[in-house]
C-alpha cells in the first residue's frame, strides 16, 4: 500500500483521507457480484493487516470513500450549487417580470358572460379530444 506522501493518493480537503485497496476480482457472473466480492476482499485485507480501527472509523474501504465523496457532493450542493441556482432564477424572474410589465395589461373584457361561454366551449372541445 502506498500513501499520499509518495504520490499514490490524494487528500480530499477538508474531508481528509480514506485508505482503499484494489483487490483483484474473482471470476463472477455479473459486475455487481464482482464489486461485492472486491468489497468483501478489501475489508478482509484491512482486517488481516490489523487496520480494523480504520474500518470502524470510516477511514478505510471503498464504502468509506463513497460516503466521504457523497458528503462532499451534498456540501457542494448546499453551499454552492443551490445558492447560485436560486440567485440566477431570481435574476431571470426579474427579467421576465420587467418584460411582462413592458407588454402592459390586456384589454378589459366588456362582457363577462361572453368570456365564460368561450372558456366553457374550449373546455368541452378539449374534453372531447382527450376522451
Amino acid at each position: 500500500m502506498g500513501g499520499a506522501e509518495n504520490g499514490q493518493g490524494k487528500v480530499l480537503e477538508p474531508y481528509g483521507w480514506v485508505a482503499t485497496t484494489n483487490v483483484p476480482a474473482e471470476q463472477c457472473d455479473t459486475n455487481f457480484e464482482r464489486l461485492q466480492s472486491q468489497a468483501q476482499a478489501e475489508v478482509g485485507i484491512f482486517k488481516k493487516l490489523g487496520f480494523d480501527e480504520l474500518l470502524t472509523q470510516g477511514l478505510a474501504s471503498h464504502g468509506a470513500l463513497v460516503s466521504r465523496l457523497n458528503k462532499a457532493f451534498v456540501n457542494n450542493l448546499k453551499t454552492t450549487w443551490v445558492p447560485n441556482t436560486l440567485r440566477r432564477i431570481c435574476e431571470e424572474q426579474g427579467k421576465f417580470e420587467f418584460e411582462n410589465a413592458k407588454l402592459g395589461m390586456p384589454p378589459a373584457h366588456t362582457d363577462e358572460r361572453e368570456t365564460q361561454a368561450v372558456v366553457r366551449n374550449v373546455i368541452v372541445q378539449a374534453s372531447y379530444l382527450l376522451s
